[in-house]
């Protein structure tokens, strides 16, 4: 697979986020979360006509997906390959004093696809860091209410082994995701 420029720009953002000042201060809370998996399905139906295929999942679940040219090896799919996918989700959650100067949001995604004439497969990258702020806290009902770049406040349920007693109204809540998925036929 062709990993191309849009790889290298995904990975220098997750490196620039990483090495941030804001993310390694003593005066930062800092939550980690890591997700990984591994999905498999069957393809039960493809039409090269109109260009879907049908995969069923392990409950019986039907994905239904209809695939454009930039698929350029959709003519080896048929009936009865198994589908691979696996993925992975990394979450970065940091509680930044005010003083601190981050970056209010930032964006890179990769994607690649394997070269004509190869089985097909495929991966796409997406990495994000978005700033908000702190405009409440109830230590009680462990919730902290942030507020977004747009001016939306949305109020969150914090995990009881998040030292909440640190936080404080005004600070900045840096949430930065990266999440990650490949493709292909087994």
């Amino acid at each position: 697979m062709k990993y191309g420029r849009a790889l290298f720009i995904a990975i220098q953002a997750a490196l620039v986020i990483a090495a941030s000042p804001a993310a390694h201060s003593e005066d930062v809370i800092r939550i980690e979360n890591r997700d990984t998996g591994r999905l498999t399905g069957e393809i039960i139906a493809v039409s090269q006509e109109q260009r879907t295929v049908d995969v069923v999942g392990p409950r019986g679940n039907v994905l239904h997906l209809k695939l454009g040219e930039a698929a350029v090896n959709f003519d080896k799919l048929r009936v009865g390959q198994a589908v691979g996918a696996d993925y992975v989700i990394d979450e970065l959650i940091l509680v930044v004093p005010a003083s601190v100067e981050v970056p209010t949001a930032a964006e890179a995604v990769a994607v690649g696809r394997a070269a004509k004439g190869q089985m097909p497969a495929a991966f796409i990258e997406d990495a994000f860091e978005i700033t908000t702020k702190i405009t409440a806290i109830d230590y009680q009902s462990r919730t902290v209410t942030l507020e977004f770049p747009n001016g939306k406040a949305v109020t969150i349920k914090v995990k009881p082994d998040v030292p909440l007693q640190n936080a404080k109204v005004g600070e900045k809540v840096v949430y930065v995701s990266r999440t990650g998925l490949k493709l292909q036929l087994e």
